[in-house]
């Protein structure tokens, strides 16, 4: 497979001014997705050749998988794009190659169970059963293996079996099931039933798919129109299983086909993925909604299980509003998020707080969240979270700090103290919310809302100036973090520039001082 053209290469300079001063649109966007497209493709080689050089009992199936999906990107190269992209398999990779390098993991991925593989009759290798898991999954073991931290290289076939899906073409090769269920990245879940380990995986012209003895049926689609939102409420057959399981696999297909008295007592064996989509005129935003994959975010905050449709609806219609006001008056972070932002996925909030969102550099293009009480704190969050995803994206393809040297400084949207690393990626994304907020403050809305955005602005064009100015001050910067934070400071200057009614600014000043007592109290 092709890691894409300019995956590994140097960022055009005019990109990296772009990014520096806060913006770059979707033109230093796309660079950043074809780095991390190469970068996912190097770390998916990296688990084919590392199960083999460990001795994985599942690098031969791997191996396979590889190859099925080099033959369908010379066939359907979008369908397998959109499969190496999708940040739950970039997650998994690394995860996957950073256990097998190393002989263990430190968390497994996110399932309520998995196998270990023992030697059998003859050297074959048998399933048998673990207690639940929370954190992370049970380790796969091989006769004098060590654990791997429950990262299957197998999984590459899911992902094979998903980009065949998508490109409405066949595909035979093997796939983990682990805690009763097989997961297709970009797709869904599939309750497989029978013993957890390595299933037979086939998908045939017709849009059936085959693992074990469990069947999925996706009726009248097209491999153009193919996506996860699309996928039919699947049926299990009960080929191959027993006289019991069949019968009960029946009872479960015919509840969720309503002919049978109380529908929703059982999930349905297939459960798919939402894609929840957001016009405004030609402009389109659309993403899936994550609630399934067991890659799709670490395990402490996860939600756990799908999101009810009664949220899923709230959430859409969020994303609607965010989406309107994006394109009112943020155009150039609009093509942002819609060039990064490709998955959602529920989160936990903390008790103390009613929101919370995330991203991670492991998840490129997946913005974590809890429930949005509108569509203004949404776009804000897009605002913030893009700018740490294009960061995180930059960050790996030159360092712009020199290694930790243990000091830590004053941030002022946190109540500790923050490394430089830290503070770097939180004086970008607030960086962008300043930029927001400014852009904010000159739209129509009532007089309370336009100062709730002068106030905003006030604050965090200070807090973002403060911040780095004490990163150029702090000698933790590289050659080309030094011109990347005064990129930032050029930005930041212009806007300090820009007057602010009176009352606002006090109000700012106000909210600042009141932060920087309690840091300078609890610090001092």
């Amino acid at each position: 497979m092709t890691a894409g053209p300019g995956a590994c290469g140097a960022l055009p300079a005019e990109a990296f001014a772009a990014l520096a001063r806060g913006g770059g649109g979707a033109a230093a966007a796309g660079h950043l997705r074809a780095s991390e497209r190469g970068r996912h493709m190097l770390l998916i080689l990296g688990v084919v050749e590392a199960a083999r050089r460990a001795g994985h009992p599942h690098a031969g199936a791997a191996e396979r998988a590889y190859a099925a999906l080099a033959a369908l990107e010379r066939t359907a190269p979008a369908a397998v794009d959109t499969l190496i992209r999708y940040p739950a398999v970039g997650a998994w990779a690394r995860a996957t190659a950073g256990a097998l390098l190393l002989g263990t993991g430190a968390a497994g991925p996110l399932e309520a169970g998995a196998v270990p593989l023992k030697a059998g009759a003859a050297g074959a290798l048998e399933a048998s059963e673990t207690g639940p898991l929370e954190a992370g999954a049970a380790a796969l073991r091989g006769t004098g293996a060590v654990a791997w931290g429950g990262h299957d290289p197998a999984r590459l076939g899911a992902v094979a079996a998903a980009a065949a899906v998508r490109a409405g073409l066949p595909y035979e090769g093997e796939a983990p099931v682990a805690a009763g269920h097989l997961t297709l990245p970009s797709l869904g879940r599939l309750a497989v039933p029978g013993e957890d380990g390595l299933v037979r995986l086939t998908v045939r012209p017709g849009d059936r798919l085959t693992a074990g003895p469990a069947e999925v049926t996706v009726a009248d689609l097209t491999a153009a129109d193919l996506t996860a939102a699309d996928l039919t409420a699947a049926e299990v057959t009960g080929a191959g299983m027993a006289g019991a399981d069949k019968a009960a696999a029946g009872e479960a297909a015919g509840r969720r086909r309503g002919t049978a008295p109380g529908a929703d007592a059982e999930p349905p064996a297939w459960r798919r993925l939402h894609r929840l989509t957001a016009e405004t005129g030609s402009r389109r935003l659309a993403v899936l909604l994550d609630d399934l994959d067991p890659y799709r975010w670490p395990a402490g905050s996860v939600r756990r299980g799908p999101l009810p449709g009664p949220e899923r609806e709230t959430l859409a219609a969020r994303l609607r509003d965010a989406w309107r006001l994006l394109q009112a008056g943020h155009r150039t972070l609009a093509e942002e998020t819609a060039a990064i932002v490709t998955v959602l996925t529920p989160i936990d909030a903390p008790e103390r707080d009613r929101t919370r969102s995330a991203s991670s550099g492991d998840h490129f293009g997946t913005l974590a969240l809890s429930a949005p009480p509108d569509g203004l704190w949404l776009a804000a969050t897009f605002a913030h979270e893009v700018q740490h995803a294009k960061l995180g994206a930059l960050l790996t393809l030159l360092p712009l700090l020199r290694p930790d040297d243990g000091r830590r400084f004053y941030a002022p949207w946190r109540d500790d103290p923050r490394p430089a690393h830290g503070l770097l990626h939180g004086a970008y994304a607030f960086l962008g919310v300043t930029g927001f907020w400014r852009r904010q403050r000159n739209l129509p809305a009532e007089e309370q809302d336009r100062f709730r955005a002068e106030v905003e602005f006030a604050r965090w064009r200070e807090a973002a100036y403060e911040a780095t100015g004490t990163l150029a001050a702090s000698g933790l910067l590289t050659e080309a973090g030094e011109a990347f934070v005064a990129g930032m400071r050029g930005t930041l200057e212009g806007w300090l520039k820009e007057p602010a009614r009176e009352r606002a600014d006090a109000a700012a000043r106000h909210e600042s001082d009141r932060h920087r007592a309690r840091w300078n109290a609890a610090h001092s």
